[in-house]
Order: structure tokens, then sequence, then C-alpha cells
């Protein structure tokens, strides 16, 4: 549902918990929620890298604030930047960990909680 906050949960073996991987081009990519594919993730604009910036899902439009590119971290995992502005990452804050904290766009700082490991779903979850 386009204005829902982006959180964070346990794994599980529930759908709302598998996003798609849509390569755009030029390195870019959509993540869009199984069974939604209508929407994308999406993060508001960032007036300030320093003060967290909302990430809900929003009805796909194609702009580059539903655009992000995977850049390569130490360990395996990934910082996931929106195309709109390459200076913050996606980032789970401080609680990370606590189940139904918000997903925030922040400053990129290398923190554990803005790198993201990606696993491959079986086609039978989405």
């Amino acid at each position: 549902m386009p204005g829902t906050p982006v959180q964070l949960w346990s794994p599980t073996s529930e759908r709302a918990q598998v996003f798609h991987i849509t390569p755009l081009g030029g390195g870019a990519c959509r993540l869009t929620p199984v069974g939604s594919t209508d929407t994308a993730v999406t993060v508001g604009p960032v007036a300030d890298v320093h003060i967290p910036t909302s990430v809900v899902l929003g009805r796909y439009a194609g702009t580059t604030a539903q655009q992000f590119f995977f850049v390569s971290a130490p360990g395996g995992y990934y910082r996931l930047s929106p195309a709109s502005q390459t200076a913050v990452a996606l980032d789970a804050g401080i609680v990370s960990g606590s189940n139904g904290v918000r997903i925030t766009a922040f400053q990129w700082s290398g923190a554990t909680q803005q790198l993201w490991h990606l696993e491959l779903v079986s086609a039978g979850a989405g």
C-alpha cells in the first residue's frame, strides 16, 4: 500500500519481507515488494543528509527516489543508496534488530545499520 513505512522485522517466511530487485540500467535497481508490482521503495526528499529521511512504499513512477545503487561493502554486505541522493544510504537506525524500526535514508557512514545482506529466495516465495 503506498505510503506504508518500510520497517525492519526478524526474518520469517512471510512474503511481506521479500522484495524483487529489478535492474533499470546504469547500475540502478528498483526494489519492489513481492505481490505489489505497482509500488516501489521510495525515499522522501532529502533536505539535509544529517537528518533521517523517510522511506516508504510509493506508487512506482520511475523517479530517482525509487532507484537504488547497490554498492559493495566489506564482508559481503551492500550499501543501498538512492539515485536521488547518493550521499545517503538506507539505514535501520541505532536500534537495528528491533522489530518494527522504520528504515530511513541517512548520511552514509559505513555503520552496521547501513549494511545490507542479500539472500536469494526461491521462486516459490514470490
